[in-house]
């Protein structure tokens, strides 16, 4: 069987579209372009000079590094040398990244700039068991021991093309591509070996999926470490000769979303969910009026979504009026947040609230949710245009296999599921059984074969009543309380259940002013009345829409937010519940033998 793996994708594209734009970065106050050509060689540099340096075949290439080109350079030239490369979230601490580094026996470490070289790896730098090489992303002055990048791609004259081809047929389509640093909601995390045939064969149908094609655009501005981002922004431009840009930081991707107007959009919930905030937030100072009208055409192009969704073309006064609310209202509204060109708007990495999806569908963006694990290389299931079910998580992609367990759980095979975790045979014959990934997560199909997640196996709550409770989805209705930026909730062997509730600092800063009060003392308006009162009123509604087992009968709101930095989150934003749940013990235990808030 000839080998198609996305190094040989890459080669192919450089030499039929050498000119074609492929990355864009933001430099001196405007996006300059790297063509394909450049991009290939420049990982060609990087893959010699990997091999000058001694790189054998499966050795590790660690790369730390918000997302920029020299981040991929790295990745795809690690890969093209025969090695592996291992990604590391930037949010993680020293200790963290140091367990990276020495779990996966990385010898080479490609770190974007001194500053993160000082603060992440300096710390620690005697305790790397088999660290050699240290590379900058920058072309920083050098540090003993550490090279900036442009001298080090100068450090293989003496490797020849010859060699570096060799090296490339020698490598087989299931040899380990690269690892994923699971996110780590309990424990260490673990690491998922991923093959060259695993991302290849996923990328290939998600691309062919999504219908992606090489005048699309997308932004990169999740961690390059998580499976969903390389996928979209390393390995689907290659597929698809899509441009990806470069998000400036985190902290500018509404000002990039802005300013690139990407066509495909991968988004964690948060990110639509501070869109929708945002959205909701100028609305509330429009007059009555407007007010009135935005939500007359938001039913509007609700309505005609639920009629695409599910394949039907819309009646014709339906149409109409649809046309009429995206020329009036809809296409300004996505013009200012840049959202005006979307084609795919995707969300995965955690569950998002059906009435979020709802909202944008309202304003011609239907956000298509999928579903997947960096065990089975990102997607397994997809929702796509007029073949969506708001609430599911869509239908298996082609080529994989999804079965429900008797306990409920989801059971998947495929092309792209896991190697298995690397130096943890045991966990790995806990995962994959018969050639099936155990996921951990509980589901069902409706009667069309649409998969909808209700929780995971182990975050299922038991009540003292013998009541099994899934937390996640009242947590995504939580989530929407006033002031609230996010739940948790707990009750395991109790007789009911409560709710941790992590305060919005920027709501509360608004309400702050709004009292004319500082908005730097905005947190302490977690103990004032009329925050708890306004709380308490629409978790009564909330309350009223659930059976009486589920409903949440003391809160908790706390003094202050969840951060991936306090530990709370993980870099793809999804709550740490072990974490919440020990470090808030003496909050939970409160709400149980202390009067608390009740409702």
């Amino acid at each position: 069987m000839q080998r198609d793996i996305c190094i040989d994708r890459l080669r192919t594209r450089a030499l039929h579209y050498p000119l074609d734009s492929a990355y864009f970065s933001y430099i001196n106050n405007q996006w300059v372009s790297t063509n394909w050509r450049d991009y290939h060689k420049k990982i060609r540099a990087f893959a010699k000079s990997l091999i000058a340096c001694g790189l054998k075949k499966a050795d590790k290439v660690a790369i730390l590094g918000f997302n920029k080109l020299e981040w991929l350079v790295a990745c795809m030239g690690t890969q093209y040398a025969g090695g592996v490369s291992v990604g590391i979230y930037t949010s993680s601490s020293a200790d963290e990244v140091s367990y990276v580094i020495n779990h996966s026996d990385a010898e080479f470490l490609v770190v974007e700039n001194l500053a993160r070289y000082e603060t992440q790896i300096k710390p620690n730098l005697a305790n790397f068991k088999n660290l050699k090489y240290v590379i900058l992303m920058s072309d920083e002055a050098e540090i003993l021991g550490v090279k900036n990048f442009n001298n080090f791609l100068l450090n293989n004259s003496h490797i020849l093309d010859s060699e570096l081809n060799e090296r490339q047929k020698n490598i087989n389509s299931q040899d380990i591509a690269s690892m994923i640093y699971t996110s780590g909601t309990t424990g260490n995390p673990k690491s998922v070996m991923l093959t060259h045939n695993n991302i290849a064969w996923t990328v290939r149908t998600v691309i062919t999926s999504w219908g992606c094609y090489k005048e699309d655009k997308s932004l990169s501005y999740l961690p390059l470490a998580h499976i969903a981002e390389q996928l979209i922004s390393i390995y689907g431009p290659i597929d698809s000769g899509m441009q990806c840009y470069f998000a400036t930081s985190l902290n500018d991707f509404a000002r990039n979303l802005a300013q690139v107007e990407p066509t495909i959009l991968f988004g964690v919930p948060r990110i639509y969910e501070k869109i929708y905030e945002g959205i909701k937030e100028k609305l509330a100072d429009k007059n009555k009026i407007q007010q009135k009208l935005f939500s007359y055409f938001n039913s509007v192009g609700r309505k005609y979504y639920e009629e695409r969704n599910i394949g039907k073309n819309p009646r014709f006064y339906l149409w109409a009026q649809h046309k009429l609310a995206c020329e009036k209202i809809f296409s300004n509204i996505k013009k200012k947040i840049g959202l005006s060109k979307v084609r795919i708007a995707a969300c995965g990495a955690a569950p998002i609230s059906p009435e979020i999806l709802k909202f944008f569908s309202g304003i011609d963006v239907p956000v298509y949710e999928l579903y997947g694990q960096s065990e089975n290389c990102g997607p397994t299931t997809l929702n796509l245009p007029g073949l969506t079910r708001i609430g599911s998580v869509g239908r298996p992609m082609p080529g994989t296999q999804i079965r429900i367990a008797e306990d409920g759980e989801i059971l998947i095979k495929g092309p792209h599921i896991f190697a298995g975790y690397y130096k943890d045979p045991q966990a790995t014959q806990e995962t994959i059984k018969n050639n099936w990934l155990y996921t951990g997560d509980i589901g069902n199909f409706d009667s069309n074969n649409f998969l909808t997640i209700t929780d995971r196996k182990k975050d299922l709550l038991i009540t003292a009543g013998g009541k099994n409770i899934s937390p996640q989805n009242l947590e995504s209705m939580l989530k929407h309380l006033p002031y609230v930026q996010s739940a948790v909730v707990v009750g395991d062997s109790k007789k009911y259940l409560c709710a941790l509730l992590s305060p919005d600092k920027e709501a509360l800063g608004k309400k702050a002013q709004a009292l004319g009060l500082d908005p730097q003392s905005a947190l302490d308006l977690v103990a004032s009345n009329q925050v708890l009162e306004e709380i308490k009123t629409e978790l009564n509604n909330i309350n009223n829409k659930l059976a009486p087992v589920e409903q949440i009968k003391k809160i908790a709101l706390l003094k202050h937010e969840f951060s991936i930095e306090s530990g709370e989150f993980t870099p793809t934003l999804k709550v740490k519940r072990k974490f919440v749940n020990q470090k808030y013990q003496t909050e939970i235990n409160n709400l149980y033998f202390e009067p608390g808030v009740s409702f």
